[in-house]
């Protein structure tokens, strides 16, 4: 086997496998039609009522040329994970025709909070939480793998203390370690695999490859 080192190419290569790995899993996640964009009537009823809130009542009084033609709205919720953080996912929806919306509302645009009984917020949740995850999942499999990485001399001592670390390594360095023999030396790999969860990172991988194929068909 030849000398291959743990070269910044190598590691930015690996790193660069990780997150497409990741992606792929995250697209084989449908996203729920609900709460793709979408485009409605702009008298759509029910639509009125929400974007309009308490003031629905006063749209009948006020004078036409207080109010404005609305091509969209952003129906937002805020999400709080268990670990403090928290993201505003949105649903777009556009009008067509506009909807005659109240004098402080932008013609291009605004966000609507969704109230909690709202039918959109148990779908927006549910999805986010899901894509947050699969983020944190990686996060924690692409820390481990290049800590490890990070702690071997060679990429011939990676793989000689986890063999299935090739999963995340590309052809070309994997190529270059199979050119000739020469022996690599043992220096901290051997302690790092300790820390290093493979039944978890080998998993991600095929959780990967498995959703990618379920997103291209």
């Amino acid at each position: 086997m030849a000398y291959v080192s743990i070269s910044s190419d190598l590691r930015s290569a690996v790193r660069s496998n990780i997150h497409a790995m990741r992606e792929m899993e995250r697209e084989g996640i449908k996203k729920p039609a609900s709460i793709c964009d979408q485009t409605v009537s702009g008298t759509d009823p029910a639509m009125e009522q929400l974007v309009w809130g308490i003031h629905y009542p006063l749209k009948a009084m006020m004078p036409k040329e207080w109010l404005k033609e609305t091509e969209s709205v952003n129906l937002r919720t805020k999400i709080i994970f268990a670990n403090g953080a928290s993201v505003r996912p949105s649903v777009r929806i556009n009008f067509s025709p506009r909807m005659i919306t109240p004098p402080n509302t932008d013609r291009y645009g605004h966000d609507i909070d969704l109230p909690d009984n709202h039918p959109l917020v148990p779908e927006l949740v549910a999805y986010h939480t899901e894509m947050r995850s699969i983020d944190e999942r990686w996060s924690a499999v692409g820390t481990q793998i290049m800590d490890f990485l990070g702690a071997c001399k060679s990429l011939n001592e990676a793989l000689k203390l986890w063999p299935d670390v090739r999963i995340y390594v590309p052809k070309q360095f994997l190529e270059r370690v199979e050119r000739k023999v020469e022996r690599a030396v043992n220096t901290g790999g051997a302690e790092a695999i300790k820390k290093v969860d493979t039944d978890a990172a080998v998993s991600a991988a095929a959780i990967a490859r498995m959703m990618g194929a379920i997103g291209s068909r």
